[in-house]
């Protein structure tokens, strides 16, 4: 759908996440440049990188190895408005939780390479993150899909095949999930770029 897409790594939240993700260096071992770690961003924190209108308190994301974070890792920051804010990972969060494609991981972009080339910064793309926010849909959520449909980076009908799709490995109840993507297919029209 999109070549191209211009991340925003110079706002204030991106730049913190990244930062917070650096400090993971120090935790890792040199011959972790031979098979870096990747970290693939999710949640608010690969919000901040596809819109300078999203601050996160914590950092959602997928490893590529298994990892045991740092206690206490901290980044303070100012976001846009002017407020002090203090970055921290968010070690309760696991992939396998909500709606995610199983491609997700293969089909995330590149950000950097990070810590001496131990780490290899990624996001998921546009319309993952949007099913990922689909399979919860609350307030933040939506407004996240939306921000994205006004930029040009996602489009109804491929949001509404992707989760779709994801739902194939969804276990339990759909019926809650199939009416999200139901209303967020909606909201997408409504508000996705006419290219």
């Amino acid at each position: 759908m999109h070549n191209e897409i211009n991340l925003e790594k110079d706002n204030s939240t991106s730049k913190a996440v990244i930062s917070l993700v650096e400090k993971l260096g120090i935790i890792l071992p040199e011959k972790m440049k031979e098979t870096p770690l990747k970290v693939i961003l999710t949640g608010g924190a690969a919000m901040s990188f596809y819109s300078d209108v999203r601050v996160s308190n914590d950092v959602d994301a997928i490893f590529s190895h298994r990892i045991l974070l740092p206690p206490d890792v901290t980044v303070s920051y100012t976001d846009k408005t002017g407020n002090n804010r203090v970055l921290t990972w968010d070690a309760q969060y696991h992939p396998s939780i909500g709606l995610l494609h199983e491609d997700a991981e293969d089909d995330a972009l590149f950000i950097a390479n990070l810590a001496d080339d131990k780490i290899k910064l990624m996001i998921l793309n546009p319309v993952d993150l949007a099913v990922t926010k689909i399979g919860r849909y609350y307030e933040h959520d939506k407004n996240d899909i939306i921000i994205l449909a006004k930029k040009g980076l996602i489009d109804d009908s491929t949001v509404e095949k992707r989760a779709k799709e994801a739902l194939n490995y969804y276990i339990g109840n759909t019926r809650w999930v199939e009416g999200s993507i139901r209303l967020a297919v909606e909201e997408i029209k409504s508000y996705q770029k006419i290219t």
